[in-house]
C-alpha cells in the first residue's frame, strides 16, 4: 500500500471519530438542554392552568323569539378577583366558538325592555350583586331594578320605569353589592325586549 492511500485511510479514519465525538457531544448538549427546558415547560404548563382559572367571559346571543319579541341571553364570569370589565354588545351574539360580535349589526336597534330574569351560577356572586346593562346613551335600562340581586335565587324583575325604551349598543356589567365577589363568580341573564317598528 502507498503512503498516500496510508494517509487517505487514516484521514477517513479520524473523520469517522471526530463525527462520532461531535455527535456524542451534540447528544450531551442536548440532553443538557431537555433537562432544562424540562422545569420551564413545566412552569409554564402551571401559569397556563392558573390563568385558566382567572379568565373572564362574557358570551351573549340576541334572537328574535317572533313579532319583534327578543330574548338576549348573557352568560359571564368574574375573573380570579371577582371583578367583570364592562363589554359593549354590538352584534347579534358573541360565544366561544365564533367571532367577538358576529352576526348582524344591532347598532342603532331600539325598543322597549320588558323583563330580566337572572340566574345567579354555580359559583354564586356576593349577595346583593349587581347587573349593569346601558344603552347607546348610557342610560341604565333597568334603572335600579337589579341593584340589589340574590345570590341564591333565580329571581325575575321589570325596569323601574314600565316600558322603557332603550337603542342598541348595550353594555353590559356585573359588580359586587356590599362586600367582595367570589372569585370566578358566574351567571346568567335573560332580558326579553320588543323591538320598535
Amino acid at each position: 500500500m502507498s503512503e498516500i492511500t496510508l494517509l487517505e485511510k487514516r484521514i477517513a479514519f479520524l473523520e469517522v471519530e471526530v463525527d462520532k465525538n461531535l455527535k456524542s457531544k451534540k447528544e450531551e448538549e442536548m440532553k443538557s438542554l431537555r433537562y432544562l427546558l424540562i422545569p420551564f415547560v413545566v412552569l409554564l404548563l402551571l401559569l397556563g392552568v392558573t390563568s385558566a382559572k382567572a379568565a373572564e367571559s362574557t358570551y351573549w346571543h340576541d334572537e328574535e323569539i317572533g313579532g319583534g319579541l327578543h330574548k338576549l341571553t348573557i352568560t359571564w364570569t368574574a375573573a380570579a378577583g371577582g371583578t367583570t370589565t364592562a363589554v359593549e354588545l354590538t352584534g347579534q351574539w358573541y360565544e366561544t366558538t365564533k367571532t367577538p360580535n358576529y352576526g348582524p349589526n344591532m347598532d342603532g336597534t331600539s325598543g322597549y325592555v320588558l323583563m330580566a330574569i337572572v340566574n345567579p351560577g354555580a359559583t354564586a356572586p356576593a349577595d346583593n350583586y349587581e347587573i349593569l346593562l346601558t344603552d347607546k346613551y348610557s342610560v341604565n335600562i333597568f334603572g335600579t331594578a337589579l341593584d340589589a340581586l340574590d345570590t341564591a335565587n333565580t329571581e325575575d324583575w321589570e325596569p323601574d320605569i314600565a316600558y322603557r325604551t332603550f337603542e342598541w349598543p348595550i353594555t353590559f356589567d356585573q359588580e359586587s353589592g356590599g362586600g367582595a365577589n367570589n372569585a370566578n363568580c358566574n351567571g346568567e341573564i335573560h332580558v326579553y325586549w320588543m323591538e320598535a317598528r
